[in-house]
């Protein structure tokens, strides 16, 4: 578990910031972990607590604050790396049953294997925004004919919104540079 302030020193390390700008790093995550869902761990006294995963979630929701997206949706980022997405993601295994990892979950699994993603944010036309992750799809668990037909049906029934425009982080790059950072 981790608190802000190991966050703050690993990030600052990270991106080579001047001393004179850690306490600024530090209040801008603080602020993050109050303001967005950054569920800690536990309490000890007035510091929080949280997971590696927390943590790896908090670095890029981090990077798009930094580039200026709204309070909204660094919220929107912020669940969906961190809650089940239905439907989709891996799953592992567990007594009884199965179960769907978090999107950020995953992200840490495949950027300890090398693999390279990004976490996406799009702005469709309507308006809306969508948060996903770009990895390349188990084709085991993929049925294409299931998929052409769904794509088909979807862009005839007029509800498939065009993308207008995407905001990317390098996810799996900040990843394996955080896991790198705080396994010292």
């Amino acid at each position: 578990m981790f608190a802000i302030r190991e966050a703050t020193d690993a990030f600052a390390k990270i991106d080579r910031l001047p001393k004179d700008r850690v306490p600024t790093l530090d209040k801008t995550l603080r602020n993050l972990t109050q303001r967005t869902y950054f569920p800690p761990v536990e309490r000890d006294g007035r510091t929080d607590h949280f997971a590696l995963e927390t943590i790896c979630a908090l670095r890029l929701v981090h990077k798009a604050a930094a580039f200026g997206l709204d309070r909204a949706k660094l919220e929107i980022a912020a669940q969906f790396l961190q809650q089940p997405q239905t439907g989709q993601g891996r799953r592992v295994k567990i007594p009884g049953g199965w179960k769907v990892l978090r999107p950020i979950d995953e992200a840490i699994e495949r950027a300890k294997a090398g693999e390279a993603f990004n976490l996406v944010i799009e702005l469709r036309r309507d308006g809306t925004t969508r948060t996903r992750m770009d990895w390349a799809a188990d084709e085991s668990m993929i049925d294409a004919k299931a998929k052409a037909e769904a794509e088909v049906i979807l862009a005839d029934s007029g509800l498939a919104q065009p993308m207008d425009a995407a905001f990317v982080i390098p996810a799996s790059r900040l990843i394996a540079e955080l896991l790198e950072e705080l396994s010292d």
